[in-house]
């Protein structure tokens, strides 16, 4: 399961929206330099760190080459294998949600090149990143984001040379399903479900992002990381796992994730399930589904149990038998 850590943020009306928006620059970094940040947003934002471009309501890309090696694991580095000073990531809405290696060098001596476009998605947008001739991202999906109207701004360096859009869009039909509504979950309530009606035909549906929020309850939040998983179960009692997470210490949050494989199994009633240990304050659970309309290439028709259990890596214990399946 691919999760993004990208936070829905409503688009006014008054916005205008483009089928993508680019931004293009010549950078040569001096030495002391920790990096800087191509970023997309209404005003010119204030960071505290210049690679790190968390901007509420805004589209950040960090160019980050200060990671150096350390040996506490828990630090904020965290680099104790010595890994290569070259880090490419996205943030969206005041969060990061991808951090990649680049192939490519980021300090270099002379002005090279670096591009970052969103293109206009169903239900997001897709982010393209490149570092000289070097594609970082290709067309990376993340949800609720788009390309809005805005200024590219560009942090801790200079160099911005040239910024373009395409023509004007709009953004497609949606329907959402509010599946769990600040259910609790604590000490004593560690699993729970109901039925929910979703949509009975998902004929014109293109794309469809799951949202799991996990809130403060009454008595405040749990302070350790817990496993939790979202499932949903079938007619034949069939339990398919359609999200997984690890809660945060002592935090609210926020994720979303791209469940349009599970399309055939995302209509009429159905019955969902919560499963989370806890044995603290615990968290305030809430869930939706959002249908976009829009076309689709691949349409799937069927989706097929195999196995599900937990393995535990350095046992000798056998893996799962192999299986025959018959493909619709």
């Amino acid at each position: 399961m691919l999760w993004y850590l990208a936070p829905l943020l409503a688009v006014s009306s008054q916005q205008a929206i483009f089928s993508f928006l680019e931004a293009r620059a010549a950078v040569a970094l001096p030495t002391e330099s920790k990096g800087f940040s191509l970023v997309l947003a209404t005003q010119k934002p204030e960071l505290a760190d210049e690679a790190e471009p968390n901007v509420a309501g805004g589209l950040g890309i960090g160019f980050d080459v200060y990671n150096p090696k350390e040996t506490n694991p828990f630090n904020a580095n965290g680099n104790i294998y010595g890994r290569p000073q070259r880090e490419v990531s996205i943030h969206w809405n005041g969060r990061e949600i991808a951090n990649r290696l680049s192939p490519a060098e980021i300090r270099t001596a002379k002005p090279q090149d670096f591009s970052v476009r969103i293109d206009k998605s169903i239900g997001g947008g897709e982010i393209t990143v490149k570092v000289g001739a070097t594609v970082v991202y290709d067309h990376y999906f993340v949800p609720f984001a788009r390309p809005i109207d805005g200024t590219w701004w560009m942090i801790g360096a200079t160099g911005l040379k040239q910024t373009s859009h395409g023509a004007a869009a709009t953004i497609e039909k949606s329907e959402s399903v509010k599946v769990f509504k600040e259910e609790i979950n604590d000490i004593k309530r560690h699993r729970f479900g109901r039925y929910v009606l979703l949509p009975r035909k998902t004929d014109s549906v293109g794309k469809i992002i799951a949202t799991l929020k996990l809130d403060k309850t009454p008595k405040g939040i749990d302070a350790w990381d817990r496993v939790a998983s979202l499932a949903l179960v079938d007619d034949a009692g069939h339990r398919f796992e359609v999200l997984r997470c690890i809660t945060p210490y002592r935090k609210a949050w926020s994720w979303t994730a791209d469940v349009t494989h599970l399309m055939p199994l995302l209509k009429g009633k159905r019955y969902f399930t919560w499963e989370c240990e806890t044995y603290g304050e615990g968290w305030a659970i809430s869930f939706d589904l959002d249908y976009f309309d829009g076309p689709l290439e691949h349409r799937p028709v069927a989706v097929l149990p195999l196995w599900q259990g937990t393995y535990e890596i350095g046992t000798n214990k056998p893996l799962p038998a192999p299986m025959d399946l018959s493909v619709p």
